[in-house]
Order: C-alpha cells, then sequence, then structure tokens
C-alpha cells in the first residue's frame, strides 16, 4: 500500500521541524457551536463520531465562527479526545500551497508561468521540454500518475525519474491530474528561491499567515504538544523522500485551514491578481470541475458556486477546505476515517454538511 504525503517539516529554532506551542490563544482554535444551525450541524457530527468518524469541522458564515470542534479521540485505543488544534495530513491540498509559493515568486521576478523545464533543469528529454510551469500547475503537463520519485531522497535524481517516464499525453492538451506534477513545482520552488521547499514555504506562507499548527512530515520538535491523529511512527516513512514533496506531506488543523484561505483573501500571502490566477478555472477536469491551481471549481446541488480544495491518503487521513463565495461560507473538514460507500468521509462529511447548511436558505 502506498502512503501518500509525508517529509520533512516547517522552520523552528534553525531545523526542519514542525512548529512548537503556539504562544497567543486564537480565537479561531476556540471550540464553539452557536446558534440553531450550529447545534443541529453538531448533532449529526456527534452521531458520525458515535460511529466510528474522528475529526474535526469548521463551519462560517459570514465571517463569523458558527461552528468548530473536534469530535472523536486521538488515538485508536480511544483515549484523548480530539480538539480544534489536533492535526490531521491533509494529503492533496498540500498542492494548493506549492501552487502559491510558485506564484510568489513570479510575482518576485524569480520565475514565470510560461518558462519551460530546461530553464530549471539539465538533460530534460525532448518530448518534455516544451512543459511549461502553469502546465505543471493545472495537471495538463502530460505527466504520468506513476509517483515516480517515491522513495527517493535526492531532488535531481527524483527529476531524472519523473522525467524518464514516458507522457501521458502531449503537454498543454487536456487535464490529467498527477503527483509528479507537484513534485517537479516543489523542486523548482528550490531552485528558483535558492531556499529548501519547506523552509521557503514556512518563511513565505506559513508564518504571513499565521498558521502555528501547520506543518511537513518528519521528525518534530513538540510531537506531544498537539500530537497527529494516528501518526506513523516507523521510521522507514520519517525519511525525506522527493515523492511527499510538494504534492502532498502536510499536516494542519481545521483552524489553520480556516486561517489560510482568509489570509489569502486579505492579501497577506500573494496579491489579488495572483489569487484570481490560483483559483480560476483553467481547465476543465473529465468530470467537469473548474482546475485552478490546486483549487476545483463547481456548484453545489442548490446551483450554489463553490471553490474548493480537498485531499485523501491512503492510510485514511482526509481533509476538505471548501468556499461559497456568493454565500459567504467557508466549511472544513480534517477527518481519519478512510472510505464509506467508496467515497472518502471527510468528502462525505462535507458535502453532507453543505447539503444542510444551503437547504436551509
Amino acid at each position: 500500500m502506498r502512503i501518500e504525503g509525508l517529509i520533512p517539516v516547517a522552520l523552528c529554532a534553525g531545523w526542519l521541524v514542525a512548529c512548537g506551542p503556539a504562544k497567543k490563544v486564537d480565537t479561531i482554535d476556540t471550540p464553539r457551536v452557536e446558534g440553531d444551525l450550529a447545534r443541529q450541524l453538531d448533532q449529526f457530527l456527534t452521531q458520525e463520531a458515535d460511529s466510528g468518524w474522528d475529526g474535526s469541522v469548521l463551519v462560517a458564515q459570514n465571517g463569523h465562527i458558527i461552528l468548530h470542534r473536534g469530535y472523536g479521540t486521538l488515538n485508536h485505543a480511544g483515549l484523548d479526545s480530539v480538539t480544534t488544534v489536533t492535526p490531521f495530513w491533509i494529503a492533496s491540498i498540500s498542492k494548493q500551497f506549492g501552487a502559491v509559493a510558485t506564484l510568489k515568486l513570479a510575482e518576485a521576478g524569480k520565475l514565470s508561468l510560461a518558462d519551460s523545464l530546461p530553464r530549471f533543469f539539465l538533460d530534460v528529454p525532448p518530448d518534455k521540454r516544451g512543459i511549461q510551469i502553469e502546465a505543471l500547475l493545472d495537471h495538463t503537463a502530460g505527466l504520468a500518475r506513476k509517483y515516480a520519485a517515491d522513495g527517493i531522497k535526492d531532488r535531481d535524481t527524483a527529476m531524472r525519474a519523473i522525467f524518464a517516464v514516458p507522457l501521458d499525453r502531449n503537454p498543454g492538451v487536456a487535464f490529467g491530474y498527477s503527483n509528479d506534477a507537484y513534485n517537479v513545482i516543489a523542486a523548482i520552488v528550490e531552485i528558483a528561491s535558492e531556499t529548501p521547499y519547506e523552509r521557503y514555504v514556512t518563511e513565505n506562507l506559513l508564518r504571513p499567515a499565521g498558521l502555528e499548527h501547520t506543518g511537513f512530515w518528519g521528525p518534530r520538535e513538540h510531537p506531544e504538544v498537539a500530537p497527529i491523529r494516528g501518526q506513523f511512527a516507523d521510521s522507514a516513512n520519517m525519511r525525506p523522500n522527493w515523492g511527499f514533496r510538494g504534492a502532498t506531506g502536510m499536516f494542519s488543523t481545521s483552524g489553520d485551514l480556516y486561517r489560510w484561505n482568509e489570509a489569502l483573501h486579505a492579501g497577506k500571502v500573494i496579491s489579488r491578481a495572483s489569487l484570481d490566477a490560483l483559483l480560476a478555472p483553467h481547465t476543465r477536469s473529465r468530470k467537469g470541475f473548474g482546475v485552478g491551481y490546486g483549487w476545483f471549481s463547481s456548484r453545489t446541488p442548490f446551483g450554489t458556486p463553490k471553490i474548493w480544495t480537498r485531499g485523501h491518503e491512503d492510510f485514511g487521513h482526509g481533509a476538505v477546505l471548501a468556499t461559497y463565495p456568493e454565500e459567504q461560507t467557508v466549511i472544513v473538514v480534517t477527518s481519519d476515517a478512510g472510505d464509506k460507500d467508496s467515497l472518502p468521509v471527510s468528502h462525505r462529511l462535507s458535502e453532507e454538511l453543505e447539503r444542510r447548511v444551503f437547504s436551509r436558505q
């Protein structure tokens, strides 16, 4: 079984590790259930937790958090409750952090989305020399979904492994989801910034956004402060691995994902023009979703416009950050429960919360 998503980590005290305890109590992380709607949602989620679900949920309307609670327990022994600051692996939501890092470097003139691979890498095979950064970001690069960098510690070796795999299709022709594409994005961020990927993301994205419970796979300086639900402690899984960098490999909390969304829209990380590029539909998926850079757009069954990012690990963890701009609503779900009815539980719960929120309007 392939374990997606894991590697070293945010910058504290000069080491690549996850940041320690927050020094301030942020009201975003304060548990709350306010109003009739929130109480109804809380009752539903409590029933789900009684059936074995573990996770955390945040619902905000008009800039005000009406529900934020942890549900279930932190470990499989049924000990210690999940809280609003319990981290979960967020899988492919990690991709949009790589996309934002790329856009920030473009703003600084360190790269252009029209740059092709030979600007950053030597000996790119002829069939891949025309791949541009934008095609990596919106999954139209034609790279196969082969996880070619898995288990490789060295960046250049990992890139050669990815470039050695035949293309699935010609670059720029059609959508084809690829983790390998975002492994390449992470390498480009390192090369353009002349900074290790995790350090660049931490210093230029996480810190300005005020994210204190978000980091990367690897040894953590203070794991006892906010233990990750069901964390894998096996040393083999803790090793550096380019297959996890850029595409997956990050953990976060429901509050930090909400905080991140707010920071993006407040201009704390990238410009409005870059944010528009991040979220805009540059192509369409096979299911008809608009494909941005690590984000997607669609409509709810009620016709409500929706912009979202989500991820799911094959060991159970998953997360959804869904925004509904016209309704000024945000729904965040972090989860460790695997699949149910062939759908990740985090995805199913977010859709059920969406239905319960918008069917009342």
